[in-house]
């Protein structure tokens, strides 16, 4: 798949999620020759993708985040672009009648970005004045693997979560939705979910409030999510479970 996005307000950029993907490929034999003998990590590519372990009794996993207060109202939004400020969002949402609404914090096809200033952030706080902050989700990059096998790639993932929870800090923004990740076929699911889980420990302890969303997924290939056991496996393993929840999103579970 080729992807046409925006880049820097500069023309159009194009990137080959195709390619991106390979490259992982690549990474993973070269890293292969650099592991240690004991590592965790397979040397050799899955031959049969099982399901992560079904608990015997479906326990309570503890008490998760703060409900809002419910008013008994639906509030339907959409996806809308930040493009030439953040704080764009809010016009967009308005010009859609959208009483919620999803965006990207950063260019998604891009690991870096550039930090928020001070006058974004104050741009971003007058727009937003009379929107509650709970009923705006951003979306997480799609280059962001939590999971992947490819430390390399593990180590941007991280790096790249952990800015975005403190973009939604500095913005108020109380949560953060994001794409569980990927085994890659290179490690079992279980294996996956469990450095899922660790990546979402280790940001979670450099940052305060902000609840990361994870997104069920439609069992597409090695991504993880599209098996609700999945879910719940990542969130037992992570530690502060008042700031980790589930969106669902109803197309991929009809995929799945």
């Amino acid at each position: 798949k080729t992807i046409i996005s925006e880049s820097n307000g500069k023309g159009k950029q194009k990137v080959d999620v195709d390619n991106e993907i390979a490259s992982d490929e690549a990474k993973l034999k070269a890293d292969d020759k650099a592991l240690p003998k004991k590592s965790k990590i397979s040397r050799k590519r899955l031959t049969k993708d099982v399901p992560v372990p079904r608990p015997v009794k479906y326990e309570s996993l503890g008490d998760g985040p703060s409900p809002i207060p419910s008013t008994g109202s639906k509030y339907v939004g959409c996806h809308v672009s930040g493009a030439g400020g953040v704080w764009n969002a809010f016009e967009n949402a308005r010009e859609s009648q959208a009483k919620s609404f999803g965006l990207f914090l950063r260019n998604q096809r891009q690991w870096m970005a550039k930090p928020l200033d001070d006058g974004t952030i104050k741009k971003w706080c007058d727009a937003s004045q009379d929107f509650p902050s709970h009923l705006i989700l951003p979306h997480g990059s799609y280059l962001m693997n939590l999971g992947c096998p490819v430390p390399e790639t593990l180590e941007k993932s991280r790096n790249m979560l952990l800015e975005e929870l403190q973009r939604c800090e500095k913005l108020g923004i109380p949560h953060y939705n994001f794409h569980p990740g990927s085994s890659l076929g290179k490690i079992t699911r279980e294996e996956c979910c469990k450095i899922i889980a660790e990546s979402i420990n280790l940001a979670h302890k450099q940052t305060k409030g902000v609840i990361c969303v994870l997104e069920n997924m439609s069992c597409q290939g090695f991504v993880i999510g599209g098996d609700l056991h999945e879910l719940r496996l990542i969130i037992e393993h992570v530690e502060d479970k008042s700031r980790i929840g589930v969106c669902i999103d109803t197309c991929h579970a009809h995929a799945a």
